[in-house]
């Protein structure tokens, strides 16, 4: 995943935020960037209000340590509209907007509890309690598969390419951390 924050979806590659075929980036103003709905509730953009973009997607370039900054513009397809700089400064409604894209789009479950943690044939088996339920899934390697942040935070990719994230390791309950202590 060398250039990939974990948790962010690796996609085909597709078109690169380069706009004039120099290698340089197309920063976006965030005074000429509105998102908005539309009557149908589909978010739509216009940048400097001479584009028009139907179905934006937005994407992070470093989703797990800086999720505001340098964040992509798409159109539907792909294509690559330009990159805002930080989403914080987009107006109040874009910003919302551009918060839920991206809420929808990075989705982390947050594990509280570890009940059962095992090392099988080569793979780890994870069973935890998240924010959005009970999951059970394998990571393949501690070094390649469990990233440590700051702030005690660690990301783990299971063996699909789903994130989940500790937000602190040391806040876990005592039978928690002792499985976790396991791997390293």
């Amino acid at each position: 995943m060398c250039g990939m924050d974990a948790g962010e979806k690796q996609e085909p590659a597709g078109p690169s935020p380069e706009d004039d075929g120099t290698g340089s980036i197309r920063w976006l103003p965030p005074s000429e960037v509105k998102l908005f709905r539309d009557r149908g509730g589909h978010v739509r953009a216009t940048v400097a209000r001479k584009r028009s973009v139907l179905r934006p997607t937005l994407h992070r370039a470093f989703p797990a340590t800086a999720p505001h900054l340098h964040v992509q513009l798409r159109e539907q397809d792909g294509e690559a509209v330009g990159m805002l700089k930080d989403i914080s400064e987009l107006d109040r409604e874009s910003g919302a907007l551009a918060e839920e894209l991206l809420r929808d789009r990075y989705v982390v479950p947050v594990i509280s509890e570890i009940q059962s943690l095992r090392h099988e044939i080569g793979m780890w088996a994870w069973r935890v309690d998240t924010d959005r339920g009970e999951r059970d899934f394998g990571m393949k390697s501690p070094r390649d598969d469990l990233r440590r942040l700051r702030g005690g935070r660690v990301r783990i990719t299971d063996v699909h390419g789903n994130t989940y994230e500790i937000r602190n390791v040391d806040a876990l309950d005592s039978p928690s951390r002792a499985l976790f202590d396991q791997i390293g």
